[in-house]
């Protein structure tokens, strides 16, 4: 998450002008984490469906996740909107009410909320983690939609995204459980080996000024960008992921992380407002150094978010729907009918 936060501050100097995407280390560094942070949070998300899913079943699962989902998109469209106008006066380009109800227009990042609930309900309808004859066809349609989205979209809700189908099939055949038994089993040497080639995959191909990256628009995508952008993504997965077997064996640096994975989604929602906020703020104090914004502006996207979610955990409309549609499905669990593909419910004090 803090590769998303980076890279939104760095994207933000671009567009207020204080950094020149042309300069080499910019544009190595942009193109290195539009590479690596949106595959990456499709295979967490991916690996960690499967235990959802068979817990609540089919049916309870996307219930809550669809509604959750559609209830961040509306508020945060709104809530985003109404900052971004407020702002305008001082932005490089100005948004509009009619911008903010064009809720088929997904405004910055809220594009990934439509996104990920359309394809939670294609990736739950297959249940890759499941036993059947066509998971690998699906893996492969998904391969060919991803290839064939890379670096191509359009400008509308569920539209957008697509590339990332192939990364969200993957972590969800494998599953956090499958992933996490493969990887206890090898010896630290061989996890850093394995980690060190991704991460050296990643870092060649984000060094070439022509490769697509998956979630921006390429006008001049090739077969060769594309597929170079394929490969330096697939390293940096390898490479993350390989890191985060090791620090999962380090006590004292996992703990920190996983409470910021758990939180992840609420960062990724409310970042933009602290570090949009943040940048201001420097200008007017006549700062432009661009360590300083890059660092106190990620500080920023961070911190922020997580405080925010604190704050607000007395009513916490900002991050989930609200308390009487929690009743409600409280009550649809405990009478409706069972749930397919999971266990049958007797109760909310079935494990």
């Amino acid at each position: 998450m803090m590769a998303v936060v980076l890279s939104h501050v760095l994207r933000g100097l671009f567009a207020a002008g204080l950094v020149d995407p042309g300069l080499a280390w910019a544009g190595w560094l942009d193109r290195g984490l539009y590479l690596m942070h949106s595959p990456l949070f499709a295979v967490v998300t991916g690996l960690l469906l499967a235990h959802s899913v068979d817990r609540d079943g089919d049916a309870a699962y996307l219930r809550r996740r669809l509604v959750l989902v559609g209830w961040l998109y509306l508020v945060w469209a709104l809530l985003q909107g109404a900052a971004e106008v407020l702002t305008s006066p001082i932005k490089n380009v100005p948004v509009t009410w009619g911008d903010v109800f064009a809720l088929w227009r997904p405004l910055g990042h809220l594009w990934f909320l439509p996104w990920l609930a359309l394809a939670t309900l294609v990736v739950v309808l297959i249940a890759p983690w499941r036993p059947g004859p066509f998971h690998a066809v699906a893996l492969v349609v998904g391969s060919s939609v991803s290839l064939a989205a890379w670096g191509w979209e359009l400008d509308f809700a569920v539209a957008r995204g697509w590339a990332l189908i192939v990364f969200f099939l993957a972590g969800a055949a494998l599953t956090s459980r499958r992933f996490t038994a493969s990887t206890t089993r090898l010896p630290p040497w061989s996890v850093a080996l394995v980690g060190l080639a991704g991460l050296g995959v990643w870092v060649v191909a984000a060094s070439v000024p022509w490769v697509t990256t998956p979630t921006i628009v390429d006008g001049g995508r090739t077969p060769a960008s594309v597929a170079l952008g394929a490969g330096g993504s697939l390293g940096a997965l390898i490479g993350v992921l390989a890191v985060s077997v090791v620090v999962a064996r380090q006590p004292s640096l996992s703990g920190w992380l996983a409470t910021l994975g758990r939180l992840s989604l609420q960062v990724y929602l409310a970042h933009i407002l602290f570090t949009a906020g943040t940048r201001i703020v420097l200008v007017r104090l006549g700062i432009v150094d661009v360590g300083v914004h890059l660092t106190v502006g990620v500080a920023a996207g961070v911190v922020g978010p997580l405080l925010l979610e604190r704050a607000t955990r007395p009513v916490p409309w900002l991050f989930a729907p609200p308390s009487g549609w929690r009743h409600v499905e409280r009550v649809w669990d405990d009478r409706g009918p069972p749930a397919s593909g999971g266990r049958p419910r007797e109760g909310r004090g079935t494990p």
